[in-house]
């Protein structure tokens, strides 16, 4: 069959990298990172470096190449643990420039594009952040990143219902070198233990990509994962003394 270009950022580690190996057969990739390992090129995936939250959006459909878009999947995030009144500027302007202007920039520019090509809208895929559910007291900028993220996909999700379909995904713990960097965990012993509960980005890239095929419009890895997420909802007060304790004080 034809060829399904799919667009996903950062592509290169974590959850990305995950999506990128665990692609359906038949699926080309284009991975825009801020910061690429090299721009490497295979038949099908094409890692290029670019930090979409400092490009125009003429910039990006440039980026995109000569055809229209297929998937996008805008998993590409970062995070700086900390007490509120200990993040920089800087840090907050990249958490906001990164999680949230990036990739309103980069569907926009996708929409533009395959209206160019007079083409459906793509499939959209959003990952925001297990946050949603329980909040985040010690990385508050990411949590609000992460909600604006996911308010912006279910908006979108609204606006081309009908003629594609938006996904957002909200990961919990995941074993990524993010979570690992980001954790507040003090031992080493500590932070195995953690690493242990964290779920394999495999299992989130492969639900990922099934709640896509499904047409979902959300989608929570990991059973386990899913049932916290719903006891969050019930009892908000459970969730909120259980990410105190476990992310909060031990800053």
């Amino acid at each position: 069959g034809d060829m399904v270009h799919c667009v996903v950022t950062g592509g290169s580690k974590g959850i990305g990298q995950a999506l990128v190996e665990s692609r359906p057969p038949n699926h080309s990739v284009i991975s825009l990172e801020r910061r690429c390992p090299a721009e490497s090129v295979s038949d099908t995936v094409v890692h290029k470096e670019v930090d979409i939250g400092c490009c125009t959006v003429a910039e990006l459909k440039t980026i995109l190449g000569s055809h229209p878009v297929d998937i996008l999947i805008n998993n590409a995030g970062v995070n700086f643990s900390g007490r509120l009144s200990y993040l920089s500027d800087e840090q907050i302007d990249t958490i906001i420039r990164v999680n949230v202007v990036g990739p309103i920039l980069l569907a926009i520019a996708c929409l533009q594009k395959n209206l160019e090509f007079a083409a459906a809208p793509p499939l959209l895929c959003f990952v925001s952040s297990m946050s949603h559910y329980f909040s985040y007291p010690g990385s508050c900028v990411y949590g609000a990143s992460k909600d604006a993220l996911a308010s912006f996909a279910k908006s979108l999700g609204f606006m081309l219902s009908g003629t594609s379909n938006v996904l957002t995904v909200f990961p919990g713990p995941t074993r990524t070198d993010q979570a690992k960097e980001n954790s507040p965990a003090m031992t080493v012993e500590e932070e195995e233990a953690r690493a242990k509960n964290r779920l394999d980005p495999k299992v989130t890239a492969r639900e990922t990509w099934e709640a896509i095929a499904r047409g979902d419009a959300t989608l929570v890895p990991g059973a386990g994962i899913r049932a916290m997420a719903a006891k969050a909802a019930r009892d908000p007060d459970w969730a909120a003394e259980m990410m105190k304790k476990t992310q909060l004080e031990p800053l």
